[in-house]
């Protein structure tokens, strides 16, 4: 007889894991999440001081969870000085209070920088991955190779079949050190047709070159780089923005030169729209595209000056709905995200709990009914190796009624960051305990 975990992540395979009702899957998620409670408590460090802290033995329902789940800065709480002072071994230590399987023992002797840190941990059987690091910061997240798969399988459309047929179109790097960029190669590999399978560059996207441009950014803001450092790195910029439209614009032809042909494009809205407008010059006009071609897209607008309607423009000019031009919404830490499957309505997959919390992250306040607003937090029982509960940085309002459709799975209908409200103040209570923890068991 299969266990509450298993009857979750088995729904992987279904046709529509996206429409369940929440009254039905709530007592099977409490059992699941104890089980990985009871799993995880004694193999990651930062989970039983919680547990400790809260007197939590056992998981009985979803109110249990909420002192349980980790801030999503967690993931980079580790002291600066351990990266700027090449002391992996350091790193090894603060990775295994967030991993369920050691990672103190790794080799890290010839390791000199990021990436290399992280090529020594998939050697060993941890599929770490980062977050983009926009501060300067990056997230490390780890995972096993279960997570590997799982995450695969959950990403994978069940509307295209993997038999290498499909032209296969990505609008990002071949190589990164992120979890999408990793889907996107399997994704390459089991669809693409041979000879025809384009990523905007070959170039591998390194975490050390991310992490010096974001530090730079901030010695300018902080009007500390010297004259001849902005030189360079303005410089630096302009011939690597150059070098970006050009492969952009390249990608675009072939795009578009494939255009009937049933094809799979992946890009973040801002890209897509540049594929919109350069087909619009050219006298493309709506519906131009293969009707069983598939898009990866979202994001939002990254800053660019596009109309409220951009997506559904270009919808229509594509000629595809939401089944074939998918709009997700996620993070990094979560193994799949929710999807749109009606307009404006995104819902999570059953293995992944949404829990709405109060502004702090310290309550649940959306317990499977009506309309609420709050802080997103989100248990995902499939992950195998760290603990599956994260608070983030987005204010969402979830609707738990049905959709206009019938459609009985709670929704997720606006998503705002924290960052971007009140000044830009995120108070989450639990990130400053998790990090006490932290910092606790690694020193500074």
């Amino acid at each position: 007889m299969t266990n509450s975990i298993e009857q979750l992540t088995a729904l992987v395979d279904s046709e529509d894991p996206y429409n369940y009702a929440w009254m039905e899957f709530e007592p099977l998620w409490i059992d699941a999440i104890d089980r990985r409670f009871q799993d995880c408590r004694s193999r990651i460090p930062v989970l039983e001081q919680l547990a400790q802290r809260a007197g939590i033995d056992s998981v009985r329902s979803l109110d249990d969870v909420v002192p349980l789940l980790f801030a999503h800065t967690a993931f980079k709480s580790y002291p600066d000085a351990f990266i700027r002072h090449n002391q992996w071994d350091r790193m090894n230590v603060w990775l295994d209070t967030l991993s369920k399987g050691s990672v103190t023992g790794i080799d890290v002797s010839n390791v000199k920088d990021s990436d290399d840190w992280i090529e020594a941990l998939h050697s060993a059987g941890h599929y770490a991955f980062t977050t983009s690091g926009t501060s300067g910061k990056h997230s490390f997240i780890n995972q096993s190779a279960l997570d590997v798969e799982f995450a695969r399988r959950a990403l994978t459309p069940s509307n295209v079949e993997p038999d290498n047929s499909r032209p296969v179109f990505v609008l990002g790097p071949r190589h990164a050190p992120n979890r999408a960029s990793a889907f996107f190669s399997s994704l390459a590999d089991s669809c693409g047709r041979p000879g025809s399978v384009h990523f905007l560059t070959d170039e591998k996207m390194r975490i050390t070159d991310l992490s010096e441009r974001a530090r730079m950014h901030k010695r300018i803001a902080d009007g500390v780089a010297m004259p001849s450092e902005i030189a360079d790195f303005e410089q630096a910029t302009k011939a690597r923005a150059e070098y970006g439209n050009k492969q952009l614009e390249r990608i675009i032809d072939l795009i578009l030169d494939h255009r009937n042909e049933p094809s799979i494009i992946v890009g973040l809205t801002p890209q897509l729209w540049t594929v919109f407008q350069t087909a619009r010059k050219r006298g493309l006009t709506d519906g131009c595209f293969h009707p069983e071609t598939l898009v990866f897209s979202g994001g939002g607008a990254k800053g660019m000056n596009v109309p409220p309607d951009h997506v559904q423009q270009l919808m229509r000019f594509m000629g595809l709905g939401l089944d074939r031009f998918g709009q997700g919404y996620g993070m990094q830490e979560i193994s799949s995200g929710a999807v749109m499957s009606e307009w404006g309505r995104y819902n999570f997959p059953p293995w992944v709990v949404p829990l709405v919390l109060d502004d702090s992250g310290e309550r649940l306040i959306g317990k499977g009914s009506g309309v609420v607003t709050g802080r997103m937090g989100l248990f995902d029982v499939s992950l195998d190796g760290r603990w599956g509960g994260v608070v983030s940085g987005d204010r969402v309002t979830m609707d738990f009624s049905p959709s206009p459709a019938g459609r009985l799975a709670p929704a997720v209908t606006e998503i705002t960051r924290y960052s971007e409200l009140e000044g830009g103040d995120d108070k989450l209570t639990c990130a400053g305990t998790i990090e006490s923890f932290v910092r606790g068991a690694v020193g500074e």
